[in-house]
């Protein structure tokens, strides 16, 4: 029982450090066809948003070029712009936002938990060794050298375990303060509602709920071209040769409003067929990324 339960933490553990390095942290495709010039004037440009009562601005991102919503950070590390952006961590080479963060938070838990298993298994098993050395009169005066020399891994993973959970407890009540007060740690850092009421901050049960167990956005990445195109976003078409070297590619824009009806088809000529052009949307194929 003892090591059926071990493993199960372990197996939980590294569960959730693959979501959390593997999902999506909710990253924001970005707008390519904006041109430097319209990326000047928004950058110059003020836009603000009102939340519960309190009024937010927005930021242009010019590496991204879109207006981020409010809570979205930009990650130098993975040059994207995050929403609900907590931090990147180095230990998983993931942004950690909108998306994983609960995955990111049932990690540093069950961490701590497997830690704090480990510790107390490793601590009986040597304490055990320790007594049996003491009612033991052969074993002269140094019945702590003959407990370590009896068990000497349980007593080596009592000393790392405790280390560790010396470094991650810390860590596991700060982002549980953050998750009570519907707060992230780029806000802390950046001192975003220092002066001002946090909007999203709710009751502690209705912060922990949102934070922890609202369903999931859709993602905003999407790996088809026709996707993308539902969605008015940019898209690149690739020929049956999958775009490769010498693949004709070409990029439609999106439509600048719903009503407005679609943009006009543009054409591209791929190789082999000069003289021969036709829509852009027809040269679509299984191969198909956006951008």
């Amino acid at each position: 029982l003892v090591t059926s339960v071990g493993m199960l933490l372990y197996a939980l553990t590294l569960t959730l450090l693959v979501a959390t390095a593997t999902a999506d942290p909710g990253i924001l495709p970005r707008a390519p066809y904006v041109d430097d010039a319209e990326s000047l004037a928004n950058a110059s440009a003020e836009r603000f948003v009102e939340v519960r009562g309190v009024t937010m601005p927005l930021k242009w991102c010019s590496t991204c070029r879109i207006w981020r919503p409010p809570r979205a950070s930009h990650c130098t590390e993975c040059n994207v712009c995050v929403e609900r952006f907590d931090h990147h961590c180095p230990w998983t080479g993931q942004c950690v936002g909108l998306r994983n963060y609960r995955y990111f938070f049932g990690f540093v838990l069950s961490v701590c938990s497997l830690c704090a298993y480990t510790l107390v298994v490793s601590a009986l098993s040597f304490l055990h060794a320790l007594a049996a050395a003491l009612t033991d009169a052969t074993s002269g005066g140094d019945r702590v050298g003959v407990a370590l020399d009896e068990r000497p891994v349980p007593a080596a993973l009592s000393i790392a375990t405790a280390l560790i959970l010396l470094c991650v407890c810390p860590l596991l009540c700060y982002h549980c303060s953050l998750t009570c007060r519907n707060a992230t740690t780029s806000e802390e850092i950046k001192g975003t509602f220092a002066d001002r009421a946090n909007p999203f901050d709710q009751s502690c049960p209705a912060n922990c709920r949102h934070v922890l167990c609202r369903p999931l956005p859709p993602s905003r990445l999407h790996l088809r071209s026709a996707a993308a195109e539902e969605l008015g976003g940019p898209m690149i078409l690739r020929n049956d040769g999958g775009g490769g070297e010498g693949g004709g590619v070409v990029e439609l824009r999106p439509m600048a409003a719903a009503d407005e009806g679609p943009p006009p088809l543009r054409t591209a000529t791929l190789p082999g067929s000069e003289g021969k052009r036709r829509p852009a949307r027809e040269q679509s194929s299984p191969d198909d990324v956006p951008v």
